[in-house]
This record gives C-alpha cells, sequence and structure tokens, in this order.
C-alpha cells in the first residue's frame, strides 16, 4: 500500500510543474508590453537676422561733356559740374573742333598764330612741320585697333646744303620718300620710318594755324586739315574742318 501511493505521488508531481511551466509562458506571450512615448522630434528654431539692404549709389553731378577733368585741362569744373569759362578764347576758325576736344585741351594758352606750315600724308600717319621758330617736326602715327594714334615731335635739323634725300632708298611704285626736313627725321629718328611707312605723295607747303592751350595744341592746315595733339597721351585726332583762314 506504501509502495502504491508513494508510486501514485512521484507520477503526480513532474505533471503539476510541466502545468506551471506552460501556465507562466503562457502569461508572458499574453502580456501586452507598455508603449514607449517617443517625444517628437521638433525643428530648431532658425535665428532670426535682419536683412542686408543693399544702399543706393550717392548721386554725383555729372561734368558737362568738354569739361577739363583735372589741372592740365585748365578749365577747372564749377561746383555745379560746367566748366569755367577761359581768359583766353579759341580761334573761331577752330572753336568748333576745340568743343569736342575741351576735356583734353583745356583752356587756350595764347590767340591763335597764322605761320607757314608744311604737310605729308603717309601710309601710316601725317607729318607737319611748323614753320615758325623753334622750327619743328610733327609725327602723326596712325592707330588700330591694338595701339591708340600716337604723336612726337622732333626738332627740324635739316639745312641748305645737306641732302635733300637717300638716293640708295627706292621707294615701292605710287610711293614717295620724303625729302628735306621731312625726309631727316623720317630717316634718322628711331621708329618714325617703320611707323609712318612710305609717303603716299610729295609734301605740300602752304599756310596754317596754331593755337596752343593748356593741354595741348590745334593745327589747321590750309583750312582743310584739322589735326587736335593733347599732351597728357600724346594721342592726336583729325577732326572736322569747318572755319576757313580769313
Amino acid at each position: 500500500m506504501y509502495r502504491q501511493n508513494r508510486r501514485d505521488r512521484t507520477q503526480v508531481q513532474p505533471v503539476r510543474l510541466i502545468g506551471l511551466i506552460l501556465a507562466l509562458l503562457l502569461a508572458a506571450c499574453t502580456e501586452q508590453p507598455t508603449p514607449t512615448t517617443v517625444a517628437p522630434t521638433v525643428a530648431p528654431t532658425q535665428p532670426s537676422y535682419p536683412l542686408t539692404t543693399k544702399a543706393a549709389p550717392t548721386a554725383y553731378p555729372l561734368a558737362t561733356a568738354g569739361a577739363s577733368p583735372g589741372p592740365a585741362g585748365g578749365a577747372a569744373l564749377s561746383p555745379v559740374g560746367t566748366p569755367a569759362a577761359c581768359a583766353v578764347q579759341a580761334d573761331t576758325r577752330v572753336a568748333e573742333a576745340w568743343t569736342r576736344v575741351r576735356a583734353g585741351l583745356g583752356c587756350p594758352r595764347r590767340p591763335a598764330q597764322d605761320i607757314p606750315m608744311a604737310f605729308q600724308e603717309f601710309e601710316h600717319g601725317f607729318m607737319l612741320w611748323k614753320g615758325v621758330a623753334a622750327l619743328q617736326v610733327y609725327v602723326l602715327f596712325a592707330g588700330d585697333t591694338a595701339h591708340p594714334a600716337r604723336w612726337s615731335v622732333y626738332p627740324d635739323l635739316w639745312q641748305e646744303g645737306q641732302p635733300p634725300s637717300d638716293p640708295l632708298l627706292t621707294p615701292p611704285p605710287n610711293l614717295e620718300q620724303p625729302m628735306r626736313g621731312f625726309g631727316k627725321v623720317w630717316r634718322e629718328q628711331p621708329g618714325v620710318r617703320d611707323g609712318l611707312g612710305w609717303a603716299l605723295g610729295r609734301e605740300q607747303g602752304g599756310q596754317g594755324l596754331l593755337q596752343v592751350f593748356d593741354g595741348g595744341r590745334i593745327f589747321l592746315f590750309e583750312g582743310k586739315r584739322l589735326f587736335a595733339l593733347i599732351d597728357a597721351d600724346q594721342e592726336w585726332q583729325e577732326l572736322p574742318a569747318t572755319g576757313t583762314l580769313p
């Protein structure tokens, strides 16, 4: 009897243990997890900076066309941007041309002179002879798209009795070798011959007008060819000649 009861207890205990384990597992599986609350991500607030406002440009008075830009021009700008009156007036024969280049020439330094002149045209420019003391030859080199028109001046050192030309130089057809004072400068001064090329014709002598300004000079040859030469940058322009010699 004793053995029987012991065997029965031994068989019942494992069944109860297995049932307890299954109950615990079932409870663990059916237990609902507590949800974790996650705070929503908030974009950081951008700092508010004032926008930079572009300042309006300062308005300056514009200079009147033809006003002198600096001391070399002689005609100082008044507070409203207009050129001051000149003490000496431009000659009426060159006044219209002067108004176009007044910014470079400035005011007349003295009245115009009627002078003997010579003129010769070259492949790439001109030569002018000023027939009053001191005798001078002006060389006007033509410009191009890469270089502005420039001028230079040389003393006229040719004298009677000197060779008028170089017989060893033969010009191309329909072109000329410059003679006398023009020829001496053309042959002897560096860069002149290469810069001008050959003459297109013989030199012409005649009457001219010269007026000197604070910043340059104007030559008018025979009332037909007018050249304004600026000192500051050694540039020159040929302008329409609207006047005539008296």
